[in-house]
Protein backbone atom coordinates (compact mmCIF):
# COMPACT_ATOMS: atom_id res chain seq x y z
CA UNK A 1 0.00 0.00 0.00
CA UNK A 2 1.61 3.40 -0.78
CA UNK A 3 1.88 5.94 2.08
CA UNK A 4 -0.32 8.55 1.06
CA UNK A 5 -3.28 5.94 1.08
CA UNK A 6 -2.58 4.37 4.11
CA UNK A 7 -2.58 8.02 5.44
CA UNK A 8 -5.98 8.68 3.90
CA UNK A 9 -7.02 5.75 5.35
CA UNK A 10 -6.13 6.62 8.97
CA UNK A 11 -7.43 10.06 8.44
CA UNK A 12 -10.65 8.79 7.32
CA UNK A 13 -10.84 6.46 10.48
CA UNK A 14 -11.44 6.23 14.08
CA UNK A 15 -8.57 4.78 15.53
CA UNK A 16 -8.08 2.95 18.82
CA UNK A 17 -4.45 2.24 20.57
CA UNK A 18 -4.79 -0.98 22.79
CA UNK A 19 -2.26 -0.63 25.58
CA UNK A 20 0.18 3.01 26.38
CA UNK A 21 3.62 1.43 26.20
CA UNK A 22 6.60 2.34 25.10
CA UNK A 23 5.73 1.79 21.12
CA UNK A 24 2.68 3.02 21.80
CA UNK A 25 3.60 6.41 23.06
CA UNK A 26 5.18 7.87 19.72
CA UNK A 27 2.42 6.01 18.12
CA UNK A 28 -0.10 7.72 19.47
CA UNK A 29 1.67 11.04 18.80
CA UNK A 30 2.42 10.31 15.40
CA UNK A 31 -1.49 9.61 14.70
CA UNK A 32 -2.21 13.29 15.87
CA UNK A 33 0.28 14.59 14.07
CA UNK A 34 -0.65 13.21 10.78
CA UNK A 35 -4.11 13.61 10.75
CA UNK A 36 -5.90 10.78 12.08
CA UNK A 37 -9.42 11.73 12.68
CA UNK A 38 -9.45 10.62 16.08
CA UNK A 39 -7.53 8.23 18.62
CA UNK A 40 -8.50 6.88 21.21
CA UNK A 41 -6.10 5.13 23.84
CA UNK A 42 -7.37 2.14 25.59
CA UNK A 43 -5.65 0.62 28.18
CA UNK A 44 -6.22 -1.65 31.38
CA UNK A 45 -4.55 0.35 33.90
CA UNK A 46 -7.11 2.08 36.44
CA UNK A 47 -7.66 5.81 36.13
CA UNK A 48 -5.90 6.59 39.33
CA UNK A 49 -2.95 5.13 37.63
CA UNK A 50 -3.61 6.70 34.43
CA UNK A 51 -4.00 9.81 36.56
CA UNK A 52 -1.08 9.55 38.88
CA UNK A 53 1.72 8.06 36.10
CA UNK A 54 0.73 11.34 34.22
CA UNK A 55 -0.56 9.76 30.88
CA UNK A 56 -4.15 10.72 31.34
CA UNK A 57 -2.77 14.38 31.37
CA UNK A 58 -0.75 13.59 28.47
CA UNK A 59 -3.14 11.89 26.10
CA UNK A 60 -5.93 15.32 27.07
CA UNK A 61 -2.52 17.54 25.89
CA UNK A 62 -2.68 15.47 22.37
CA UNK A 63 -6.42 15.77 22.15
CA UNK A 64 -6.27 11.88 22.43
CA UNK A 65 -9.26 10.05 24.08
CA UNK A 66 -8.86 7.62 27.07
CA UNK A 67 -11.02 4.68 27.69
CA UNK A 68 -9.24 2.61 31.04
CA UNK A 69 -9.81 0.46 33.59
CA UNK A 70 -11.55 -3.07 33.96
CA UNK A 71 -14.07 -2.60 30.64
CA UNK A 72 -11.28 -0.65 28.27
CA UNK A 73 -12.32 -3.16 25.70
CA UNK A 74 -15.70 -3.06 25.57
CA UNK A 75 -17.73 -1.08 22.63
CA UNK A 76 -14.29 -1.55 20.76
CA UNK A 77 -16.25 0.44 17.33
CA UNK A 78 -12.87 2.33 16.06
CA UNK A 79 -12.17 1.72 12.63
CA UNK A 80 -8.14 1.28 12.90
CA UNK A 81 -7.16 -0.92 15.99
CA UNK A 82 -3.42 -0.56 17.14
CA UNK A 83 -2.57 -3.33 19.34
CA UNK A 84 0.62 -3.76 21.70
CA UNK A 85 2.32 -6.67 21.37
CA UNK A 86 1.07 -8.18 24.64
CA UNK A 87 -2.37 -8.18 23.94
CA UNK A 88 -3.59 -11.26 21.76
CA UNK A 89 -5.42 -10.35 18.85
CA UNK A 90 -7.91 -13.22 19.26
CA UNK A 91 -9.90 -11.40 22.45
CA UNK A 92 -13.47 -11.84 21.76
CA UNK A 93 -13.55 -7.94 21.41
CA UNK A 94 -11.31 -7.39 19.29
CA UNK A 95 -12.57 -10.21 17.07
CA UNK A 96 -15.82 -8.74 17.50
CA UNK A 97 -14.38 -5.45 16.01
CA UNK A 98 -12.51 -7.15 13.18
CA UNK A 99 -15.64 -9.34 12.08
CA UNK A 100 -17.70 -5.51 11.76
CA UNK A 101 -15.33 -4.34 9.72
CA UNK A 102 -12.02 -2.73 11.88
CA UNK A 103 -8.64 -3.18 10.49
CA UNK A 104 -6.56 -4.58 12.91
CA UNK A 105 -3.09 -3.23 12.89
CA UNK A 106 0.21 -2.60 14.92
CA UNK A 107 3.05 -0.14 15.67
CA UNK A 108 5.62 -2.42 13.95
CA UNK A 109 2.83 -3.06 10.89
CA UNK A 110 2.75 1.03 10.76
CA UNK A 111 6.34 1.27 10.49
CA UNK A 112 6.61 -1.52 8.13
CA UNK A 113 4.19 -0.44 5.94
CA UNK A 114 5.81 3.63 5.57
CA UNK A 115 9.08 3.01 5.80
CA UNK A 116 11.39 3.25 2.33
CA UNK A 117 14.40 1.60 4.49
CA UNK A 118 15.61 -1.90 3.50
CA UNK A 119 14.24 -3.80 6.76
CA UNK A 120 16.54 -6.27 8.86
CA UNK A 121 13.77 -7.92 10.83
CA UNK A 122 14.89 -10.44 14.65
CA UNK A 123 12.76 -13.04 15.67
CA UNK A 124 13.47 -16.04 17.79
CA UNK A 125 12.84 -17.06 20.97
CA UNK A 126 16.91 -16.36 21.89
CA UNK A 127 19.56 -14.04 21.27
CA UNK A 128 17.33 -11.35 19.42
CA UNK A 129 18.89 -8.39 21.16
CA UNK A 130 22.07 -9.72 20.77
CA UNK A 131 21.33 -10.56 17.37
CA UNK A 132 19.77 -7.25 16.48
CA UNK A 133 22.70 -5.00 18.00
CA UNK A 134 25.38 -7.37 16.28
CA UNK A 135 23.74 -7.14 12.73
CA UNK A 136 23.00 -3.44 13.21
CA UNK A 137 27.02 -2.76 14.28
CA UNK A 138 28.17 -5.00 10.86
CA UNK A 139 25.76 -2.79 8.71
CA UNK A 140 26.68 0.24 10.34
CA UNK A 141 30.46 -0.06 9.72
CA UNK A 142 29.72 -1.11 6.02
CA UNK A 143 27.15 1.86 5.69
CA UNK A 144 30.17 4.25 6.77
CA UNK A 145 33.01 2.40 4.38
CA UNK A 146 30.50 2.85 1.44
CA UNK A 147 29.71 6.61 2.82
CA UNK A 148 26.19 5.79 2.27
CA UNK A 149 23.01 5.59 4.04
CA UNK A 150 22.47 5.00 7.91
CA UNK A 151 21.45 1.82 10.18
CA UNK A 152 18.37 2.53 12.63
CA UNK A 153 17.85 0.02 15.08
CA UNK A 154 14.60 -0.49 17.11
CA UNK A 155 11.43 -2.51 17.92
CA UNK A 156 11.52 -4.53 20.65
CA UNK A 157 15.14 -3.34 22.01
CA UNK A 158 13.37 -0.65 23.24
CA UNK A 159 13.76 2.27 20.56
CA UNK A 160 10.34 2.36 18.51
CA UNK A 161 10.86 3.38 14.56
CA UNK A 162 8.33 4.87 14.05
CA UNK A 163 9.20 8.57 14.83
CA UNK A 164 12.17 8.23 12.64
CA UNK A 165 10.29 6.55 9.93
CA UNK A 166 10.14 10.21 8.01
CA UNK A 167 14.06 10.42 7.95
CA UNK A 168 14.94 7.31 6.53
CA UNK A 169 15.73 6.79 2.54
CA UNK A 170 15.95 3.93 0.54
CA UNK A 171 19.64 3.39 1.20
CA UNK A 172 19.40 3.70 4.90
CA UNK A 173 18.76 0.42 7.24
CA UNK A 174 15.78 -0.23 9.49
CA UNK A 175 17.27 -3.10 11.80
CA UNK A 176 14.24 -4.50 13.97
CA UNK A 177 13.68 -7.18 16.67
CA UNK A 178 10.57 -8.61 16.73
CA UNK A 179 8.42 -10.77 18.85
Amino acid sequence: MKRHALLDIIRERDCAVLGYGVSNRPLVEWLVAHGARSVTVRDQRSPEDMKKSGDAARLAALGAGLICGEGYLQNLTEGIIFRSPGIRPRLPEIQSAVEAGAILSSEMELFLALTEARVVAISGSDGKTTTTTLTSLILEEACKRKGVGKVYRGGNIGTPLLPMVENMTPDDFAVVELS
